[in-house]
């Protein structure tokens, strides 16, 4: 089936949520061969833990999928942090097309524990595998990166309004998840951020002894 068709499709998914999804990207492929059964513990948490009305900070967002779900599902407010442009590009689409710019924000920028400038090294065979760690996936020969710019969230929670407090941050930065988390300052605390769901590809022990020490 996927021969005869286009890549570029707009889909509504059974839930009501509307898409432009690129077929060639395995990670939007997977939810439009599958109606959005995409990460089902992580949409599971956003749809019982998130407040109606709350907010949720999608941090690598990727194509927006989790963020634009807890806003369907919650009615949330949502912050997207993506770094990779033509990824940030179809979140603020998929933005558009569900008439939610009202209550979702996109930062295209990679969230780190400084800030400046970084690359980002780009998976030609998985795009859910873009890093800041140019370990991160195996490849052959010199790896395609590009320049982004590097934010930190602590910064972000500041200067967005609405954000100071946060009722669901969602960390999937591809190994670089502890570094962001330390780029949360004092904001990392029971007080600022009510739940908090992270990979913790890497440096996993580091970042549960920083979690404990934060309550």
């Amino acid at each position: 089936l996927r021969a005869t068709m286009a890549r570029h499709q707009r889909i509504i998914l059974r839930s009501g949520l509307k898409l432009e999804v690129d077929l060639d990207r395995v990670v939007q492929h997977t939810i439009f061969w599958y109606d959005g059964d995409m990460e089902p513990q992580l949409g599971w948490a956003v749809r019982e833990f998130l407040p109606v009305g709350g907010t949720l900070i999608d941090c690598g967002a990727h194509c927006g999928f989790i963020g634009l779900e807890a806003r369907l599902h919650r009615q949330a407010r949502v912050l997207f942090v993506e770094p990779h442009p033509e990824l940030a590009e179809t979140i603020r689409r998929n933005i558009t097309v569900n008439q939610w710019a009202e209550s979702c924000r996109l930062i295209g920028a990679g969230a780190s524990d400084h800030r400046g400038k970084a690359s980002l090294f780009i998976s030609r065979g998985y795009d859910g595998s873009h890093s800041l760690l140019p370990d991160w996936w195996k490849h052959e020969g010199e790896a395609e990166k590009i320049e982004v710019t590097l934010v930190t969230l602590d910064d972000l929670m500041d200067q967005e309004p609405g954000f100071n407090q946060v009722d669901f941050l969602k960390i999937d930065t591809e190994g670089h998840d502890f570094s962001v988390l330390k780029g949360l300052g004092d904001r990392l605390s029971p007080e600022k951020i009510s739940m908090l769901y992270v990979e913790l590809g890497r440096e996993r022990d580091e970042a549960w002894r920083l979690l404990e020490q934060r309550g």
